[in-house]
């Protein structure tokens, strides 16, 4: 059996901190399986599942091709599927992100090595950005779009969510940044010379609480000037979204469609969505 903890500390290249993601990502099935546990989800993503259903066989073929490096027959498999009337919104989170999740658990049950488990989730990357293209097409503009930067902590390797969150804000029009390798130092220059409208940091395991509480006390302390909304994500929120006032955030996103709406409702004033907290 690999040590599933080994590499949660590297910071060594994409590949792997793609790796890295995924063996954090073994808890999501596990607790999916527990009757006790379930988690949230936005209305708009159980819509969208609702509306088409990937079978176990997809998510296994789809692995199966990538860790293979089976470019073409990954490529034809995801056009099948929007070709046959998927939206790109439910391939990217009914069937990447359970993919994602498989290839996790086979490098920690042994049935696939680091290089193939590596050339699987960066294959999965480049799926992600194809896709893109489509997604775009799916949404409408945001009728106010803004300015967001979308950051892990410092140290955390948990990128395929804020990958996520990229496409899916793209492709309403917002104009987005992310940080995947950032310190702490990094955030605080790129919030304070950008001047976002909101900062979204995904937080991938409980032991970064308080760092993310700490974080976001200090940008807040030093762009005390600018009118920036935090919004906070990952498994720990998911699991009990009473932590975003914990860590001092203003909103707490399950998933990148509920992300969406609390944007949209922050930049358009004729909307309204309750804040965890609110701040002067």
């Amino acid at each position: 059996m690999q040590d599933c903890k080994g590499l949660g500390g590297k910071s060594g290249n994409v590949a792997e901190k793609a790796i890295s993601e995924l063996l954090h990502s073994k808890i999501v099935p596990d607790l999916l399986k527990s009757g006790r546990t379930k988690l949230k989800r936005s209305s708009r993503t159980m819509e969208t599942a609702h509306n088409y259903e990937f079978h176990q066989s997809d998510v296994a073929s789809l692995a199966k091709f990538l860790i293979a490096g089976d470019v073409n027959e990954a490529e034809e498999l995801v056009a099948s599927h929007l070709v046959s009337g998927c939206r790109p919104s439910a391939v990217i989170l009914s069937l990447f992100a359970p993919v994602a999740q498989l290839l996790g658990e086979k490098w920690c049950s042994d049935t696939a090595s680091f290089a193939e488990v590596t050339l699987g989730m960066m294959e999965l990357h480049t799926l992600l950005r194809s896709v893109e293209v489509e997604l775009g097409k799916e949404f409408s503009p945001s009728r106010n779009p803004g300015s967001i930067l979308f950051t892990v902590m410092p140290d955390d390797t948990h990128i395929f969510g804020v990958s996520v969150l990229q496409s899916f804000f793209a492709a309403s029009g917002w104009h987005v940044d992310v940080l995947l390798d950032p310190t702490k130092r990094k955030i605080s220059d790129r919030v304070l010379k950008a001047g976002y409208d909101i900062v979204g940091i995904s937080v991938s395991a409980n032991k970064d609480i308080s760092l993310c509480k700490d974080l976001i006390k200090s940008l807040r302390e030093k762009s005390a000037k600018q009118n920036i909304s935090y919004m906070v994500g990952g498994l720990p929120f998911i699991l009990d979204p009473t932590l975003s006032s914990t860590v001092g955030a203003d909103y707490v996103a399950t998933d990148a469609f509920e992300a969406l709406a609390i944007a949209a409702s922050i930049c358009d004033k004729s909307q309204s969505v309750e804040p965890s907290n609110h701040y002067a």
